[in-house]
């Protein structure tokens, strides 16, 4: 038996997903650049949709958990993580996952060192963000599979309650 936090009301019945801790990209050197940037644009594409679909789909998310979710399509969006992490994979000819990992670290940092805590707290964010582009890079989904999560630390971002 394991015990834990539940985020859902009620029991649930069925598989289960078990997150274990990440483990950081290693730097792969491409020749492609040009593939490797679309294949960015395409995760970004893939992040905005599961985030969204959380939204959409769910009745039951929380105000707190909505305005994480909103926090992290706006980072999305923003040009420090698409145009910083283009820049690197372009000049240091590296791999996506390696490129959204090193760029969303470095934002994290920035944010850590800030004085404002609202901004601190942000970190966290960015590297969620980070991760959930590497795994849409590496063709990862949570939201289409149904399971029960479980794990040590779990983030908001992929978080869908028991509705049935």
């Amino acid at each position: 038996m394991i015990n834990g936090i539940g985020l859902s009301k009620g029991i649930a019945i069925g598989s289960a997903l078990v997150l274990s801790k990440r483990i950081e990209p290693i730097k792969v050197k491409v020749n492609d650049t040009d593939l490797e940037c679309q294949k960015f644009d395409e995760a970004i594409i893939v992040a905005k949709d599961h985030l969204n679909d959380l939204l959409a789909e769910n009745d039951t998310v929380t105000d707190e958990q909505k305005s994480i979710v909103e926090t992290h399509l706006m980072l999305l969006e923003d040009e420090a993580v698409g145009d910083g992490t283009k820049k690197l994979i372009v000049s240091d000819k590296v791999c996506a996952q390696y490129a959204s990992y090193e760029t969303a670290k470095g934002l994290a940092k920035l944010f850590e060192e800030m004085d404002n805590p609202y901004f601190r707290e942000r970190a966290s964010d960015m590297m969620d963000i980070g991760w959930q582009l590497i795994d849409a890079l590496d063709g990862v989904t949570t939201s289409s599979k149904k399971a029960i999560v479980m794990g040590v630390k779990l983030k908001v971002a992929i978080y869908q309650p028991v509705t049935s």
